[in-house]
């Protein structure tokens, strides 16, 4: 997975981040269901159907048309100690079949949560693509259930990925978002940047030690601070000043903190994990905690200072578009909604999860304004 970089597309400037950052600890949900639970059930073809574990742990819904012909569908519940990478998995892994089955339409697959998503972390649906989990682009969770389109049969299960960059609190808490339009004209400074959580590769940031950047044994958790103003004149132009404080949370499991030791100490067998971790500690002068199978190190913070950019505004019905001064370009257009004191601006940022070459997964985030 590439690393991200997650445009901030704030009012007059495009204010940019690049984050190397995510992972995933090994806190696992309760698995719902019993290995062994089966279904099976005849679809036909021309009408579809719904086939679903009696515990409620994994169905599918097939639409009309979406089979090639009459087909008996089956479901097994299988341990997913068995399967790659099982200490990510929030699911038991569930066997849908005939293996193999492609669809003439999506299909909807659904499995549900035995409980709680730990925090920090986000539920996403994933297939058995060889042996590795691949995400079914698109997932999204519904209350308990983690669901997905699919277009073929295979192995399904639920991994719980961190969710490295999230806002909470504030004005994000329980934000509505409908585009309204509005008159921005004003001064506003920022409340608060409601940002989509969502999962960063961190390959890049464990280059010496590998092992720490596969199968998410270590990352980070970014804690960001949005700050800033921005003025939006009568006569059509605009002032905007953005900055941001950011802190860090760098966490290394004991799998990569064996990695650490066999890369700096090749055939020590004596360091235990938690004086790897205090070896961290003293090389990179963080302040690092072990706790069993974990080490977290706190970072610097870090602050982006705001710098003050201009352009020309418009509104067209609900759409907020800006134009900065010396660009040739067309105005970047956004949703967004003036409720007497607050202004929310809609944004989008697309990524390329399975680096194929074109973007599959859609992030939504929202910019929140506070009148001055």
């Amino acid at each position: 997975m590439r690393n991200r970089i997650i445009q901030v597309l704030a009012l007059c400037a495009v204010f940019m981040f690049a984050m190397t950052c995510g992972g995933t600890s090994d806190d696992t949900a309760v698995p719902l269901g019993t290995v062994g639970e089966t279904a099976s059930s005849a679809v036909t073809a021309a009408t579809g159907g719904t086939v679903a574990l009696a515990s409620g742990a994994a169905s599918v819904t097939i639409p009309g048309n979406a089979l090639a012909a009459d087909t008996t569908i089956t479901v097994l519940a299988e341990d997913a100690a068995q399967s790659p990478q099982a200490d990510l998995l929030g699911s038991h892994v569930f066997n849908f079949g005939p293996d193999g089955t492609a669809f003439l339409t999506p299909v909807t697959l659904a499995l549900k949560l035995g409980g709680a998503v730990p925090d920090g972390k986000k539920a996403v649906l994933v297939w058995l693509d060889g042996a590795q989990w691949s995400p079914v682009a698109g997932s999204t969770v519904a209350g308990d259930l983690v669901q997905g389109a699919v277009s073929h049969f295979s192995r399904y299960a639920i991994r719980l990925d961190t969710a490295t960059i999230v806002s909470e609190g504030g004005a994000c808490e329980d934000l509505a978002f409908t585009a309204c339009g509005g008159d921005p004209t004003g001064s506003w400074v920022v409340e608060d940047y409601c940002l989509q959580a969502r999962p960063i590769d961190t390959s890049s940031m464990f280059t010496d030690v590998p092992v720490c950047g596969q199968d998410n044994n270590s990352g980070a958790i970014i804690d960001i601070n949005y700050t800033g103003t921005a003025v939006f004149a009568a006569d059509k132009t605009c002032t905007q000043n953005l900055g941001a404080t950011m802190k860090s949370t760098v966490y290394m499991n004991d799998a990569c903190l064996a990695g650490v030791i066999a890369k700096y100490a090749p055939g020590d067998t004596s360091t235990t994990m938690k004086e790897a971790c205090d070896g961290i500690a003293t090389q990179a002068k963080l302040t690092c905690t072990y706790v069993t199978g974990r080490c977290e190190c706190a970072g610097g913070e870090e602050t982006k200072p705001g710098q003050e950019v201009t352009g020309t505004w418009t509104v067209t019905g609900t759409v907020l578009s800006i134009v900065k001064t010396g660009s040739s370009g067309t105005a970047a257009g956004q949703p967004f909604c003036v409720d007497g004191s607050r202004m929310v601006v809609e944004f989008t940022d697309s990524d390329d999860t399975d680096d194929d070459g074109t973007d599959d997964v859609t992030y939504t985030d929202h910019l929140v304004l506070k009148r001055q």
